[in-house]
């Protein structure tokens, strides 16, 4: 609506500059008629310009008496509003009483998701009182304080539209596709320690719901090592593997490599509704009410509900556990309120969609297969908001482990529990705590082997030594904010089964000393003990971040350990890339010097980043310069980059994404350089330059429609508005493709054969419906030079050609005069 006003002042001022003033500028009573003549200066054309008369349909009410036949009638531009969101701009001719529609069938092309608009004909016939209700119809209603007109049709004339966008459960794309992402990992100590460098992929060639998972890692100087390479396919709701894979897993049972196969639902199918992820929310309404859901002071959901129980839409509720309060408002504004506590998390599965999995085969080592079997199954279910439980058994190499599990999320608080057991007289526990405050944050783990039989046979530590062994071990992390400074607690402590316990535990402190912009001056402190000894220190920490890319800091302090004191001083600068969304060069340099009574080092650290659409390289070398030792060396490297093939071509990526699906847009076009928005389901997802390709990671298993927008509503360019809806499995790769050309804003005036202006008309053939002649037929319409306008009203029919417009042309053109055939 904004830009549609826009258009128009900007026609008003036109108008003026040309010499015009528009039909709505009445002439005043109070003035004689031939002063008001000399107030009104007549334009430099050679046809008068005096304002055109809107032809009316014979079929109006014969008891009522027209506006257009009023002299004292006033014509304007009302705003019509269908329920309660605007729509576009009507011209209209109305008194105190009643109110004319210059061109109601144009006003009908405006009201969206309509069945038949000539059915809704009679709601507006002309000319209509301050509000019409008609049964079986609608509702109107003039707002002539606002210069609105407001409209609400009955249901059964609309077309059913979807709230929000869900699983449609259509079949994926039947083309064959592929990605593959790479990851380069190499680190050298140049004299000491040969390169070691690491090359890991996982490959995903597709085919609709098909697949092949294939995953491996080259080591240098140890040759190849396979992970995964297995074919699936998914139904929607479950998945079917069969190959190399690997077992899932229990919390004190490593998983295993095995051949064999698979099946389980997967993490979040294709049938799975949002809703089941949340407290099932219905709200009864007497009437059609208005209905707002509030959590505290954020607004949730604002929507007017029909008479019923109606079951709320909670998929875009945040995460977490809450109260929210329920507040209807009828049409007479009496409000009624209800609180009920809701719960909505992804940490537990889905109401009603339990998850299960059962693997099995015969172990191996690599690709070569052995002759023990392997199995392991687990299933996992809601049992209300809150609580989820489960349970999993692992069999194999003389083997049997069963695990329960307890998951429960209550408001801020998150609990995971795990028992392992074996006929072995085995017993294990795992529990696990955090929770956020609004003054801080607190995290706890607690996992210890409770009877183990210590199986002297047991050579493989890492996958079985948590049970058989007695271990223990304990975590505690606490944040607390406190009114001018920041207090961390945290303790760990290990013991393992030979009696051996490693600890540590003490405070931290962050007090700010000067915090204005854009300088910072912070005091750290902090002392740990541990079981070698006690260790703390006190640091100043000075930050200079100015408007731009670069930081410094600065950090002087104290440390001492148990066998020496050092004074250290760290001074770092940080560049930041450039770019808003993180691409391009960034980099920090650091050099630290320690000096404590029996050596001094001195530190150098240079860390480099370099991200593009296609890549990312991160590079890490630090230099020590010792005193009494050798100096050392090292540098690391890593990279990332992912190839990606649909529809023959390729297209490179540095965003990563292993078990989503991707979408490659590519715009084309003459807007090089305009910043579009790639949106999905409602929801910008992206966004892309015109003139370059773009990949964005998806979540699979779902049915995504795109469509293109400009980033900024104020932008000109014209591309195709038309959707495209596809379903995505993993590894999906989709392309979609979109021209986007330069649009401008065209000036003009639309006359008949006799040069008569055509006043108060729509103009239509246009993206923009909203486009109407003022009372002089001067327009001003967003144009691409394609577009062939034409007016269809009841009195007048025709079309009129626009001049062609080159890649080069500015802007803003005036078209001049434009007979209308």
């Amino acid at each position: 609506m904004r830009k549609t006003k826009l258009l128009l002042a900007f026609s008003f001022c036109l108008s003026i500059m040309a010499g015009v003033v528009p039909a709505f500028a009445q002439q005043s009573d109070d003035l004689p008629a031939a002063e008001a003549a000399q107030a009104t200066p007549m334009p430099a054309s050679d046809v008068p310009l005096t304002p055109v008369e809107q032809v009316v349909p014979n079929d109006l009410s014969q008891q009522l008496t027209d506006p257009m036949t009023d002299p004292n009638a006033i014509t304007l531009v009302f705003d019509l509003y269908v329920g309660g969101r605007y729509q576009g701009d009507v011209v209209v001719t109305y008194t105190d009483t009643l109110l004319t529609l210059h061109d109601p069938i144009g006003a009908l092309d405006l009201v969206p998701n309509l069945k038949d608009p000539k059915a809704l004909l009679p709601l507006f016939r002309n000319p209509i009182e301050t509000e019409r209700v008609m049964p079986g119809l609608g509702r109107v209603t003039i707002n002539r304080n606002l210069f609105r007109i407001e409209v609400s049709i009955e249901p059964q004339h609309l077309i059913i539209q979807k709230i929000d966008v869900t699983e449609e459960n259509l079949e994926p794309e039947e083309k064959f596709t592929a990605r593959t992402d790479f990851r380069a990992t190499g680190s050298t100590d140049f004299d000491s320690d040969p390169t070691r460098l690491s090359v890991q992929h996982f490959s995903q060639p597709s085919f609709g719901r098909n697949r092949i998972d294939w995953q491996g890692t080259m080591n240098r100087g140890k040759g190849y090592d396979l992970t995964d390479l297995a074919y699936a396919f998914e139904t929607g709701k479950l998945t079917y593997k069969a190959g190399l894979l690997e077992t899932e897993g229990q919390r004190f049972a490593g998983s295993r490599s095995f051949t064999g196969f698979e099946v389980g639902t997967t993490e979040k199918t294709l049938f799975n509704n949002p809703l089941l992820e949340g407290t099932r929310l219905e709200v009864f309404v007497p009437e059609a009410a208005k209905v707002d859901i509030f959590r505290g002071d954020q607004l949730l959901f604002s929507r007017t509900l029909d008479f019923g129980l109606q079951e709320i839409d909670t998929s875009r509720f945040p995460n977490g556990s809450y109260e929210v309060e329920i507040v209807i408002t009828d049409r007479s504004g009496t409000e009624t309120r209800e609180r009920r506590l809701f719960t909505r998390t992804r940490t537990l599965t889905p109401f009603g969609k339990p998850r299960w999995r059962a693997q099995a085969g015969l172990l191996r080592d690599n690709i070569d297969a052995t002759a023990t079997p392997v199995m392991e199954g687990s299933y996992s279910e809601r049992v209300n908001d809150n609580i989820e439980l489960g349970g999993s058994v692992y069999g194999g190499e003389d083997k049997l482990i069963f695990e329960g599990s307890l998951k429960t999320v209550w408001g801020s608080n998150k609990f995971e529990s795990n028992l392992s057991w074996t006929p072995d007289n085995d017993l294990a526990i795992y529990n696990q705590y955090d929770r956020d405050f609004d003054w801080g944050n607190l995290y706890l783990n607690y996992s210890k082997t409770l009877m183990g039989h210590d199986d002297p046979e047991n050579d493989d530590p890492s996958v079985f030594d948590a049970l058989s062994r007695k271990n223990e071990s304990m975590s505690f992390v606490t944040n607390l904010r406190l009114e001018s400074a920041t207090l961390s607690l945290k303790a760990n402590r290990n013991r393992s089964a030979q009696g051996n316990v490693n600890y540590s535990y003490g405070p931290s402190l962050r007090y700010p000393l000067i915090s204005k912009r854009p300088h910072r001056l912070d005091l750290n402190l902090d002392w740990v003990e541990t079981n070698a000894g006690n260790n703390s220190g006190a640091f100043l920490r000075y930050t200079y971040s100015p408007e731009g890319r670069y930081t410094y800091t600065s950090n002087p302090g104290v440390r001492r350990t148990a066998t020496e004191t050092s004074f250290n001083i760290a001074n770092t600068v940080q560049m930041r890339s450039k770019d808003a969304t993180g691409l391009g060069l960034s980099g920090n340099l650091q050099s630290t010097t320690f000096r404590g009574s029996e050596r001094t080092t001195q530190r150098t650290a240079l860390g480099v980043g370099y991200k593009t659409g296609t890549s990312n390289l991160t590079m890490n070398a630090i230099s020590n310069q010792n005193s009494n030792s050798e100096n050392t060396q090292s540098m690391s490297l890593e990279a990332y980059t992912a190839i990606l093939y649909a529809d023959g071509k390729l297209a490179f990526t540095g965003n990563r994404g292993r078990d989503g699906a991707v979408l490659v847009v590519e715009l084309t076009g003459n807007a090089k350089g305009q910043k579009m928005n790639i949106v999905a389901n409602g929801r910008t997802i992206g966004s892309a330059l015109v003139g370059e390709k773009v990949a964005i990671y998806l979540e699979p298993f779902r049915t995504y429609t795109f469509e293109l927008q400009t980033a900024d509503k104020n932008d000109l360019a014209s591309f195709t508005t038309e959707k495209y809806v596809t379903t995505l499995y993993p590894g999906n790769v989709t392309t979609r493709q979109w021209m986007v050309n330069k649009a401008i804003l065209a000036f003009g005036r639309v006359v008949d054969i006799t040069g008569k202006p055509i006043a108060w008309k729509r103009l239509s053939g246009l993206r923009d419906k909203n486009v109407l002649t003022d009372g002089y037929g001067y327009f001003t319409v967003e144009y691409t030079g394609k577009e062939t306008p034409y007016i269809n009203a009841e009195s007048t029919r025709c079309t009129f050609a626009m001049p062609y417009i080159q890649d080069d042309t500015e802007y803003f053109i005036n078209v001049g005069d434009i007979v209308c055939l």
